[in-house]
């Protein structure tokens, strides 16, 4: 685009408000503008000061044949259940690992999958919401409230203050407390599935263990069983 022809649409937008100009931007409907609007749009809220917020993802999903059909991480409900009893809670790291990688890579989100992971509590609402409008734009139905669910997860992670003295001294509340960790992960994993199979359905994905998965697996189980040996 010429700079003559940016200025003359830019001249068709200008009598547009702020407000105006900002819905067009996050919305991103490339359907109906073409890309030469959104750049036009982007000038001119910077010439206003105005700070230029993330876009909507225009089409969320990804070709088939250009990212290999997986939106997302796929994996089974139980499977991510017990594997984070197994690497005691460890798996959930990689799980949110994973997921965060794609959207990075992919489309973009300027976020760092490895600091989110290690704290994924703190971005577990961001994870949830980004899920359930992948979703949604799918006609695929959500089942979860993501800000219930955080509230809840918040919930989980204090309650040993209160019970610290009693999960300590009774090992199966504790086992139980550690395992109920991934159930917070459940609900967002089964509407990827359901992302999964109806867009790209992959049976071998669900199934199939792979080595990172195993190494998370037997690594805090060989230091747990050589901390019990040496004690």
């Amino acid at each position: 685009m010429s700079s003559k022809e940016n200025e003359t649409l830019k001249n068709t937008l200008v009598n547009l408000t702020t407000e105006e100009l900002l819905q067009i931007w996050i919305r991103n409907n490339s359907d109906e503008l073409k890309p030469e609007t959104f750049v036009a749009v982007k000038q001119l809220l910077s010439e206003r000061n105005v700070p230029i917020p993330q876009q909507k993802i225009d089409k969320p999903f990804p070709d088939r044949t250009k990212h290999d059909g997986m939106p997302f991480f796929p994996t089974s409900a139980l499977k991510l259940f017990l594997l984070s009893i197994f690497s005691y809670n460890l798996y959930q790291i990689y799980w949110m690992y994973k997921n965060l990688s794609f959207l990075k890579r992919y489309y973009g989100f300027e976020i760092n999958p490895i600091l989110r992971a290690i704290f994924w509590p703190l971005f577990y609402y961001d994870m949830m919401s980004t899920v359930k409008e992948f979703a949604l734009q799918n006609g695929i139905p959500v089942r979860f409230s993501p800000g219930l669910l955080t509230l809840a997860l918040y919930a989980y992670i204090i309650l040993p203050i209160f019970l610290k003295g009693f999960l300590l001294l009774h090992m199966i509340y504790l086992m139980i407390y550690v395992a109920s960790g991934s159930l917070f992960l459940i609900p967002i994993q089964r509407t990827i599935n359901r992302v999964q199979k109806t867009i790209c359905f992959d049976e071998h994905a669900f199934r199939v263990l792979t080595f990172a998965e195993v190494f998370i697996i037997f690594v805090p189980n060989v230091a747990f069983a050589l901390v019990i040996i040496l004690k």
